[in-house]
């Protein structure tokens, strides 16, 4: 056993800073030191000693607030608005929260002693399941579903919050019956043929991809990952470039709507500079492709990334024209199509 055990302390190494060691494997240097009797040991990822001094007085720091400000052991009874009170007092001090996500969780906190009469002077250990789902039942009732499980999440968090400090043994507004309300997503409309074909048409006599007058008054760029679909393209959209001519020139009207066919040739570092480059001037970035056919040349196959991990819902087009003859415009894209 002695043996383990100084086997295991060979393994990590002082550094000359008090409550910093070096795990001598990988050479990453972590903190470790006792916050209110409780011993943490968490790495700075980092091999580098100057660095890991920087980061060792912010880790410190979350630490102690974090600890101080829900390891206070509750004696007697504890009120819901003490309980609250302490998680406010969480949102204040986190540096990891965004503003307006403590504005908020204020909001919802508020919409909840609106909504529960009385919540704030109930004593939080005999607050019961059966009280969490009529308060539930009442609350979905008036209001939409994002805020009702905003609202619920603020209910459930100041519980832990209870349980965390010894005032209550479980959290009522986590049973499963307690469900949080289902969001609806929003359907996607794709516009209509003659709505889309204005669009084209507009941007077709302005006699460039740069066209003030599309898009409720936003500019429009066309691009395509390579020279040839970039010149197909131009005969419907007049002035149009790759990908890399369009990040060389970096020429860009603020608010442009830039639309990429064949997205799904785009490799993930190109992706992000476009993405970035136009997200700094105000624009947006309309991206259309297909993950089933040909994909990026360059690492990463970023649409395919796009469309799995960001949430976004994509618009499908289920209509094929090209090869419908009936459903040409003109009497020439007919008989083209049906050549």
């Amino acid at each position: 056993m002695k043996t383990q055990n100084s086997e295991s302390e060979s393994l990590w190494t002082k550094a000359p800073v008090a409550n910093l060691v070096r795990y001598e494997p990988s050479g990453i240097y972590f903190a470790r030191a006792k916050v209110r009797g409780k011993l943490i040991r968490k790495s700075l990822d980092t091999n580098v000693l100057s660095i890991a001094k920087l980061r060792l007085a912010d880790v410190l720091d979350t630490e102690h607030k974090a600890v101080g400000a829900t390891k206070t052991k509750i004696i007697g009874k504890m009120i819901f608005a003490d309980a609250l009170a302490l998680f406010q007092e969480q949102q204040k001090i986190s540096t990891e929260i965004k503003e307006r996500s403590k504005e908020y969780n204020q909001r919802c906190a508020d919409a909840l002693l609106k909504t529960w009469k009385g919540l704030e002077t109930l004593d939080i250990k005999r607050i019961t399941k059966q009280d969490c789902l009529r308060w539930r039942a009442e609350f979905g009732n008036r209001y939409g579903a994002t805020t009702t499980n905003g609202t619920l999440s603020i209910l459930r968090r100041v519980f832990d919050i209870a349980v965390d400090t010894g005032a209550r043994y479980d959290n009522p507004a986590r049973m499963k019956e307690v469900k949080r309300a289902r969001v609806r997503r929003k359907e996607l409309r794709l516009p209509e043929p003659d709505q889309f074909a204005a669009l084209i048409k507009e941007v077709r006599e302005s006699g460039s991809g740069f066209s003030p007058h599309c898009a409720d008054g936003h500019v429009i760029q066309v691009v395509a990952p390579q020279r040839q679909q970039a010149l197909d393209l131009k005969s419907s959209f007049g002035e149009t470039q790759t990908v890399s001519e369009f990040l060389t020139k970096r020429r860009i009207i603020t608010g442009t709507v830039v639309i990429v066919d064949e997205a799904g040739q785009i490799g993930g570092k190109q992706m992000h500079e476009l993405l970035t480059f136009v997200h700094q001037h105000g624009g947006r970035v309309i991206l259309s492709g297909d993950t089933r056919q040909h994909g990026a040349v360059e690492a990463s196959d970023a649409l395919r990334a796009i469309e799995k991990y960001s949430g976004l819902e994509a618009a499908r087009l289920t209509k094929i024209r090209r090869q419908n003859p009936k459903l040409g415009e003109t009497k020439f894209e007919r008989k083209r199509i049906k050549q």
